[in-house]
């Protein structure tokens, strides 16, 4: 056999024993578990009982819940800071999440009770009393 052949020979063998050390590493980590990673939670408000449209939302009829982030609807109330005081546009059902695009400020709507009603009237410069009505 000539020199240059003995050459290939050792660079075969060499190059296998590579291939096996890569092959027994790579399969080493196939037979452990994948641990997947903890679900990123997101605070929301949700109702806490079934209420009517147009109501006034008091502490007592919401509550913050933690769900997944990718159960948390876009725009959800994330504190009871900003749905308090406010009015639902809609009607809510008990664990339904309180978008911040659904809720009103309470007006003059909700001032008036059964029975009475509200007017509007043009003021202007001319008979507004001498300023004394003012917007």
């Amino acid at each position: 056999m000539r020199k240059g052949g003995r050459l290939y020979i050792v660079a075969g063998v060499g190059l296998a024993l590579v291939a096996a050390v890569l092959a027994i590493v790579a399969y080493s980590g196939a037979g452990k578990k994948q641990v997947p990673p903890p679900p990123v939670k997101a605070t929301v408000v949700v109702a806490a009982r079934n209420l009517p449209a147009d109501t006034v939302l008091t502490a007592a009829d919401v509550q913050v819940a933690q769900v997944d982030k990718a159960q948390a609807a876009p725009g959800s109330a994330a504190s009871l800071g900003q749905v308090v005081g406010y009015a639902s546009s809609g009607s809510l059902v008990q664990g339904q999440q309180i978008l911040a695009g659904n809720l009103v400020s309470p007006g003059l709507t909700f001032d008036l009770g059964n029975g009475q009603r509200a007017v509007a009237l043009p003021v202007d410069r001319i008979n507004s009393l001498g300023g004394l009505i003012q917007a």
